[in-house]
């Protein structure tokens, strides 16, 4: 029954409407399963744009031709950072620091999150 579920264990895609936990009906037992997230949902539960880590076909390090999969969606933003807690540090810094012109540096910057965030705060550049 759609109607006795929450928002929150729901998601919409298009004229569907699918829900993260599924009842299983197995008499006399009723069990219940959850679903694995969406990369799409991740990305949003993450802060990250929709389609962030959707790139497309690639080569690997090998030289070897990939398929975009979810896979790697699943494993780049898993290695990724979670971007509203970064914009709460990031946010007191720039209120506290008493700096005009900060900058940024990053040894690795994986999908992008941090210098996605800085921006988000400093403006471009």
């Amino acid at each position: 029954m759609e109607e006795d579920r929450t928002p929150t264990l729901t998601t919409s895609l298009g004229d569907n409407v699918m829900s993260i936990v599924e009842e299983i009906k197995e008499e006399p037992n009723v069990r219940y399963i959850v679903r694995r997230l969406t990369p799409l949902e991740c990305e949003r539960l993450q802060g990250f744009p929709d389609d962030w880590t959707r790139i497309g076909d690639y080569v690997d390090t090998k030289g070897k031709q990939r398929k975009e999969n979810d896979g790697a969606r699943y494993k780049a933003l898993g290695n990724s950072i979670a971007l509203p807690s970064w914009a709460f540090v990031l946010e007191r810094m720039k209120r506290y620091s008493g700096m005009e012109h900060m900058t940024m540096a990053s040894l690795f910057d994986g999908i992008g999150g941090f210098p996605l965030i800085w921006e988000r705060i400093h403006g471009k550049g």
